[in-house]
């Protein structure tokens, strides 16, 4: 296989990760107040495919991008059993995470040409927060946030909790 063709499959798998990210998945910032104020740039993918997520994994291990995976059967939120209307337990979910100003920053920085969707915008604001704080490398990079760090969450919040209104045009034929 030459250059380009292993490009090309790079650039597949890429592609098809961003989708995945854009149907299925969480970009944002977490935060946190304990012991002091943190954002955590997260980026997560839920699913119950776990094929699909091991193969997203391995796709960007070999991009050398650190990632945590979990698989369940329980609502981790109301620690109950999760069970469909017939009562029988639904099938095991699990999840890919990628936690971190360097390896968020990585995945977006791979796979934000390919997104085309809603959560471009947030991809955008989080990968300039990372960037942001990763250059601070030469001051103290754990101290206080600045304004401009914090105007950054309040956008994605604000982009986060008030969606687009889209109306879909009917199809004409």
């Amino acid at each position: 296989m030459d250059n380009q063709q292993v490009s090309q499959l790079n650039d597949t798998d890429l592609a098809w990760i961003a989708g995945i990210v854009e149907g299925e998945g969480y970009i944002g910032l977490s935060k946190r107040i304990k012991p002091e104020l943190q954002y955590v740039p997260r980026i997560q993918i839920i699913n119950s495919d776990g094929l699909m997520l091991e193969a997203i994994g391995k796709i960007l291990e070999e991009r050398k991008i650190a990632y945590y995976r979990h698989r369940w059967d329980i609502d981790h939120r109301r620690r109950v059993k999760i069970y469909n209307q017939y009562g029988k337990r639904n099938r095991k979910m699990g999840d890919v995470v990628f936690v971190g100003l360097g390896r968020v920053k990585k995945v977006l920085d791979a796979i934000l040409p390919y997104m085309r969707g809603e959560r471009v915008e947030r991809a955008k604001l989080v990968l300039e927060f990372c960037n942001y704080r990763l250059g601070k490398k030469d001051e103290n990079k754990y101290a206080p946030y600045s304004e401009y760090e914090h105007n950054l969450y309040n956008k994605l919040r604000q982009i986060i909790e008030n969606p687009r209104d889209y109306t879909l045009n009917p199809i004409t034929g």
